[in-house]
């Protein structure tokens, strides 16, 4: 798991800085079970995650960071308030893993419904 931070932080450091009219840039991603073994690869352009994403601070700091009044849905907020203004491009390599294990919050339905209803009240 280290080597892929690694990896990830390196790798999408360098793009930025080798690009400099981008504001973001994700990553695709791995879904692992809890043994670490790959399920499925992820285009992160189609569904994104919070984790696999670095962002130009100033543009981050600009659009405001994270609303604490979100419990869960707060990275598709900042998401939705990030690419009105600015852009993210996807490197098309899974260099993030997300462990999908029986407490992870995406699975809590009623959560998530309650908060998408929240998430589409702010940006209708």
């Amino acid at each position: 798991m280290i080597i892929y931070s690694t990896i990830f932080l390196k790798v999408s450091s360098v793009f930025l800085a080798e690009n400099n009219r981008l504001d973001a840039v994700a990553v695709d991603y791995y879904i692992v079970n809890e043994f670490g073994d790959h399920i499925e690869w992820v285009s992160a352009s189609e569904k994104p995650i919070a984790c696999g994403v670095m962002f130009r601070k100033d543009r981050l700091y600009d659009v405001g960071l994270y609303d604490d009044s979100f419990r869960a849905r707060e990275e598709e907020d900042l998401r939705l308030r990030f690419e009105r203004k600015f852009n993210i491009y996807n490197v098309i390599l899974p260099l993030y893993r997300y462990r999908k294990h029986g407490n992870n919050l995406t699975d809590n339905k009623q959560m998530m419904d309650e908060y998408l209803v929240k998430l589409n009240k702010k940006h209708m």
